[in-house]
């Protein structure tokens, strides 16, 4: 494969907890400057693992993500690495506590923001939903025994 099928994405790994299993495992959350950068851009989570696998969705997977893209890549997983433990986590949605808007000091608006929590399905159970409890540098979650691994032509 030469450098210019490539692609490179770069992103941290969070820590994600379930209300409802009490479980923690890792998602990659993508960054990039544009939407172009992260279009098609998967990671798969391992209940049993802790590591992540990227993967870059087929277009069609992409496309009808929302109705069977999430399904079909992971059956897709579980054909090329031989395993049944991955899930495409799905975002469910966000919450943001209130947030003054008027009438308070830049200091107290500070003290009393609180940024917004991503809410996801859960890599263990069916009907949990799961929220960050930490954000870590790929290197940080690599010295703590975690484990990225790509696919197709990614590359960290």
């Amino acid at each position: 494969m030469t450098d210019s099928l490539q692609r490179t994405v770069e992103g941290t790994v969070m820590m994600l907890r379930c209300d409802s299993c009490g479980a923690t495992f890792p998602h990659f959350s993508f960054a990039g400057d544009q939407d172009t950068d992260t279009a098609g851009l998967c990671s798969a989570s391992s209940c049993d693992q802790n590591e992540v696998i990227l993967v870059e969705a087929d277009l069609s997977e992409w496309n009808d993500f929302e109705q069977r893209g999430a399904s079909a890549i992971e059956c897709r997983l579980a054909k090329q690495l031989g395993r049944n433990d991955l899930k495409i986590l799905r975002m469910l949605g966000i919450e943001q506590e209130n947030v003054p808007v008027g009438g308070v000091s830049f200091r107290d608006f500070r003290k009393a923001y609180k940024p917004p929590v991503i809410v996801y399905t859960c890599a263990c159970c069916s009907d949990g939903k799961s929220r960050s409890v930490a954000e870590l540098t790929i290197e940080d979650f690599q010295e703590k025994g975690g484990r990225i691994m790509t696919t197709g032509r990614l590359t960290l």
